[in-house]
């Protein structure tokens, strides 16, 4: 498949700019009285104590030269504990009292990790205990390209995101607090990371901040665009409850034909966070044109995906090894071995080093029950010849060693030593003390010293496993990334979808909604086009479609970022660095918040965030309140939208507004109609 090509995403540039430091021997808190002086030496006597808390592991080589800290700039990391690979940080300089927060979902290299590490320099790390002892794929990562890097582990209990969102409301400015509760709705590691950042800052380094005063800033991974909590909800983007969403279909459901869990994990980060890379869409646009364009290579790859197991699960498996050592543990270890050697049939030396262990572990297996049964053939045959009475060995696996003689041969009279005497038919099985106790002696010698090997070996095939566990991550981001490129050919053999360009503005021929689509609905196709004016405002009346038209826009943009074909005629997009959305007129009583004043939040966080790159859409703005003051607050926001070069659409029952701000040169006006029948 030449137009699919594989990026390594660890390897990113990490020359950056140093930054000039004063090494002071103290440093002062820039916070609100009451000021207080903290020396240096703690933070740098982490550096030792990070070695007792996690193990270096050394790298032979490493995607990152390593980069000098800045001096008082602390992070927290944490992680989601579920298979997806869900990560937050907590960014705090202890000279300047800013701390910046984020939380996004990362591939199965953890790129976006490493590269948020790199680019912030933090001075010193502080992770959960489980992440620091070795049990976190995203640890295994860092270590792996960072072994310079100084970790710290915080217990578990710090990491209290109810605590957290106390936190914030407590330390962060006044005028910050109400943006960020709303962008920070749905990231709760993110408050777990800011809740243990300042218990260490109060508990440990003893440092007062005053109330109000920390500025707080929520920041988005680069490449991606970021989209509004609020358009979560109100769009339907997605649906956690599987059974809910055959109920309500979202557009992760509606376009959703992956073979693997990889694959949907990686369409669901996608859908959530849409590229803003040309270059990844263009390539994914490639690949799925040759795919669609070779249905032999279409049919063949849908198939073999299908046998692939949850790989990102295996790597969980197996990186969690249990203290103890059982039976039912070490099938489950030799499980996941073999289950590695499936998914990594490329890998030759692995391979090769699984096949040898195995082998050995059948030897062993095999030479100590020949040891055992040769040691119960000498004791039967003892018998045998004190009594001068044929006895047979026979083994039995519920009870071991036993055994059985004929009737006849025995006699009337059965020796006092042999002990469990069952008589069937013409044949005597019994046994005797000895035996018992060789039985129980030579199994319990045979099962220590088999598992005591075979442990030992497993422990060999995961120390190699591990060495090249680098391999398993990329197998796991290639047939993620290959599963959902097939899944947007197969969705395109099952509607009529275009290639979409990309250009300064819109302009959609007869677009077509994809989930009223894919419910096997009647859908009406429209057109958009913002090119003569970016400002679009859409009336109509109630029940004719304005709310679909614009949940039809967002979705199609979001499939052409993601690297889909959209369905439409003819398609040429602008690449949108941001997404906002105003569609939801529910009060909110936990936070006190009538509708009008719920909306008003909304639209003052989107007038404070929004840019010339971002796209905007409002459902009926100001009909939360008396007509008089809706129509005057909707017409001075528009005017000020209008003014920007953003992309806005707006829908509203304001007539009046069309009349006037129809006159702008950057307003276009637009009606639907409905058919009654």
């Amino acid at each position: 498949m030449s137009g699919l090509d594989f990026v390594d995403l660890t390897q990113i540039d990490s020359d950056t700019d140093s930054h000039s430091c004063e090494n002071d021997d103290l440093y002062i808190i820039d916070v609100k009285i009451p000021r207080k002086r903290v020396k240096t030496e703690h933070i740098d006597d982490l550096r030792s104590e990070s070695n007792a808390c996690i193990e270096s592991i050394a790298a032979p080589t490493s995607a990152y030269t390593e980069v000098t800290g800045i001096p008082n700039m602390l992070m927290v990391l944490t992680e989601g504990r579920g298979i997806a690979s869900e990560i937050a940080f907590c960014l705090f300089n202890l000279a300047t009292s800013q701390c910046m927060l984020s939380q996004f979902a990362d591939s199965a290299s953890y790129s976006r990790t490493i590269y948020a590490i790199v680019t912030s320099r933090p001075q010193v790390i502080f992770v959960p205990k489980a992440m620091a002892e070795g049990k976190s794929k995203a640890m295994l990562n860092i270590r792996k390209y960072l072994p310079w890097l100084t970790v710290v582990s915080f217990e578990r209990k710090r990491f209290n995101d109810s605590e957290g969102y106390n936190v914030l409301q407590n330390i962060a400015i006044p005028s910050q607090a109400i943006q960020l509760t709303r962008v920070l709705h749905t990231k709760q590691y993110a408050y777990a990371a800011l809740n243990a950042l300042f218990y260490y800052l109060e508990h440990d380094l003893e440092i007062t901040i005053s109330s109000g005063s920390v500025n707080v800033t929520y920041k988005q991974m680069e490449g991606a665009m970021q989209i509004d909590p609020g358009a979560w909800r109100d769009l339907g983007l997605e649906n956690n409850d599987e059974e809910n969403s055959k109920k309500t279909p979202s557009l992760f459901s509606s376009i959703n034909h992956t073979k693997t869990k990889m694959g949907a994990r990686l369409l669901r980060s996608n859908i959530l966070q849409p590229s803003t890379d040309l270059s990844t869409i263009y390539a994914r646009q490639n690949a799925v044109l040759e795919i669609l364009d070779n249905e032999k290579l279409f049919f063949f790859l849908s198939t073999q995906l299908a046998e692939f197991p949850d790989i990102d699960a295996t790597i969980t498996s197996l990186i969690r090894l249990p203290n103890a050592v059982t039976s039912r543990q070490i099938n489950q270890a030799i499980n996941n071995v073999l289950q590695v050697k499936h998914i990594l049939q490329m890998t030759i030396k692995l391979s090769a080093g699984i096949n040898i262990e195995l082998r050995i572990l059948k030897n062993i297996a095999r030479n100590l029950f020949d040891k055992v049964t040769q040691e119960v053939v000498e004791l039967v045959e003892q018998y045998s010849n004190e009594i001068q009475v044929p006895i047979k060995a026979v083994y039995k696996p519920s009870t071991g060693y036993i055994m059985s003689a004929k009737i006849e041969a025995l006699g009337d009279t059965i020796p006092e030593e042999f002990v469990n005497v069952v008589i069937k038919k013409s044949v005597v099985t019994f046994t005797t003390l000895e035996l018992a106790i060789k039985n129980n002696r030579t199994t319990f010698t045979t099962c220590t010293d088999f598992n005591t090997i075979l442990c030992r070996a497993i422990q060999d095939v995961a120390s190699v496993i591990r060495e090249n566990i680098v391999l398993l991550y990329r197998v796991s981001e290639a047939i993620a990334l290959l599963d959902m490129i097939v899944s947007f050919a197969c969705h395109c053999t099952l509607h009529d979808c275009v290639v979409p360009e990309f250009s300064d503005s819109i302009s959609i021929i007869d677009g077509r909604h994809p989930i009223l689509e894919t419910l096997g609905r009647e859908v009406v196709p429209n057109n958009v086009n913002t090119t003569a004016a970016t400002f679009t405002i859409v009336s109509g009346p109630n029940m004719g479609g304005k709310s679909t038209y614009l949940r039809q826009i967002i979705y199609i943009v979001i499939m052409a970022q993601i690297g889909s074909l959209v369905p439409a005629q003819s398609a040429k997009l602008k690449v949108f660095d941001k997404l906002f959305v105003r569609m939801n007129n529910n009060d909110n009583l936990p936070a006190s918040e009538s509708t009008f004043l719920r909306e008003m939040h909304d639209i003052a966080y989107i007038l404070q965030n929004y840019d010339k790159h971002s796209l905007l859409l409002i459902d009926e703005l100001g009909r939360s309140t008396a007509t008089i003051e809706g129509t005057a607050i909707c017409r001075a926001i528009c005017e000020e939208l209008i003014e920007s070069s953003a992309t806005v659409f707006l829908t509203t029952h304001f007539l009046e507004l069309c009349e006037i701000l129809g006159l702008h040169t950057n307003c276009n006006c637009i009606s639907l109609s409905a058919v009654v029948s």
